[in-house]
């Protein structure tokens, strides 16, 4: 009978770690589940917010795995998509990660935001890509005050209309990089009301 016990006990601590109805796969099982713990605190303490569904978090030991993970998920351009992204978030509330690199508060700042991101999805519904230059910019900028992780908050004149549609925000991307875009989405952001965008998809 003990024997069979340590057995489950192996079994159920293996790959998979779930509590709260959430479920990680893959590296730092507990202390994910604890960040997705600390940012839904973060979100209903500050905006009054719940993430109505579970989440599952896939986390990747380097950016081969995560690269292969995006395309058996049939991400377009997975390789491209790997080398500029740390995190890739699904409407079906699946987030991906590459933990290669990061630290502590990093790996916090990178599951917030792209759980902040569920949260544009799920209230803001269709309309969650109306605004690239907000729903990226308000991820980035909650995210580094949950973590701790600073972050660039930088006007470098890209204008607001080149970076509100998502086809426009790709070819931005593309054209100045990713550190130029997201610190301008997050100039963009930065006085805006959260809280006012997700009730009434304004701002």
């Amino acid at each position: 009978m003990k024997i069979c016990k340590i057995i489950l006990f192996f079994l159920l601590l293996s790959y998979t770690f779930t509590a709260q109805a959430h479920t990680v796969i893959g590296e730092n099982k507990k202390e994910t589940i604890e960040n997705i713990n600390i940012v839904q605190d973060f979100i209903y303490s500050n905006y009054g917010l719940v993430l109505e569904k579970d989440v599952i978090v896939i986390n990747e030991p380097n950016i081969e795995a995560y690269t292969k993970r995006l395309a058996q998920l049939k991400i377009k351009n997975a390789e491209a998509v790997a080398r500029r992204s740390q995190a890739l978030t699904s409407k079906a509330n699946i987030i991906i990660m590459d933990q290669s690199g990061l630290n502590k508060k990093m790996r916090l700042f990178f599951l917030a935001h792209e759980l902040i991101h569920l949260f544009q999805f799920q209230y803001l519904k269709e309309n969650a890509f109306d605004d690239m230059a907000l729903l990226e910019g308000f991820a980035d900028i909650i995210a580094s005050d949950i973590s701790g992780y600073k972050i660039d908050i930088v006007n470098y004149n890209i204008s607001y209309k080149d970076l509100k549609k998502y086809q426009d925000f790709q070819i931005a991307l593309e054209k100045y990089g990713a550190n130029k875009v997201y610190a301008q989405s997050r100039y963009y952001a930065i006085n805006k009301n959260f809280k006012k965008m997700m009730e009434n998809h304004n701002v």
